[in-house]
């Protein structure tokens, strides 16, 4: 039996990325809420209060 060690398409390499500021997150998060139809506005407000700034 032949067993195959090697890179099958790439070598592996470490992704680093930076965190997003909490704010962000709960800008993304009612900018994908708002563009969704089925959003009721007490959903919206809920995520609006939980943006201090």
């Amino acid at each position: 039996m032949d067993y195959f060690q090697n890179y099958f398409f790439a070598r592996q390499r470490i992704v680093r990325g930076k965190r997003l500021p909490n704010n962000k997150i709960a800008l993304l998060r009612l900018l994908s809420r708002i563009s969704d139809p089925e959003t009721d506005l007490e959903e919206l407000q809920s995520l609006i209060s939980q943006d201090v700034g």
